[in-house]
């Protein structure tokens, strides 16, 4: 749980129209993940770029992706669910990122609307085929974020066979890695090309108070 004092600092690192759309969830848990979710971005985006969290311009492409408006060069993409967060950044190759919850209701979506090789895979009932679905599921998602389109737009992705993915729209292939992720939660990276990509993850800990993050003096 996030401290009240903590979530309204970081709500200071977000932009307007960051803070705006926090504002309209009803649902608390949700607006307090929406804010340490992209507070954790800008703050982690810092470290490559320098200067402070509510300097750096965020923009959104015409499909949701956000992207830094700049020459930067760099490229990122943030996802959320539950209590966790996950942000890749990439310094000249598009990248997507997915983690979902490992739970029974995407498997009826999986079975509805994905291609028939991946609906092939979900076997059995119960656990196994959760986990399978949530697998599918990040992996299609991690594909559809790094093209920038939406999620029905990107349905014919096909994620079942192998490590590499083609855009049913013709724009180009993408490589596609299943993250190791919490106890009950699955998570996919997906990178633009066909070539091999090294990933290296580290883990960032959310302060516990405030002061830790007024002390860093964020502009």
């Amino acid at each position: 749980m996030v401290e009240p004092e903590v979530v309204e600092v970081l709500s200071g690192c977000l932009d307007a129209a960051e803070r705006e759309r926090a504002a309209g969830f009803r649902d608390d848990r949700r607006r307090t993940g929406h804010i340490v979710a992209h507070a954790a971005a800008r703050l982690i985006l810092c470290r490559y770029l320098g200067g402070g969290p509510r300097r750096l311009r965020l923009r959104r492409e015409n499909g949701g992706k956000p992207y830094l408006d700049g020459t930067s060069g760099l490229r990122f993409n943030m996802t959320h669910s539950g209590e966790w967060v996950l942000l890749a950044v990439s310094g000249r190759r598009e990248v997507g990122v997915d983690v979902e919850k490992v739970e029974e209701r995407l498997a009826p979506l999986v079975l509805r609307y994905f291609t028939a090789a991946e609906r092939r895979l979900l076997t059995g009932t119960g656990p196994p085929r959760a986990a399978a679905a949530a697998r599918l599921w990040t992996r299609k998602e991690a594909c559809v974020k790094a093209a920038g389109v939406g999620m029905f737009a990107g349905l014919g992705f096909e994620v079942a066979d192998g490590p590499v993915a083609r855009d049913p729209g013709g724009g180009g292939v993408w490589r596609i890695h299943d993250l190791a992720a919490p106890p009950g939660y699955a998570a996919a990276l997906a990178v633009s090309g066909a070539g091999g990509v090294r990933v290296r993850s580290r883990r960032w800990r959310l302060p516990h108070n405030a002061r830790v993050l007024t002390d860093r003096r964020i502009p």
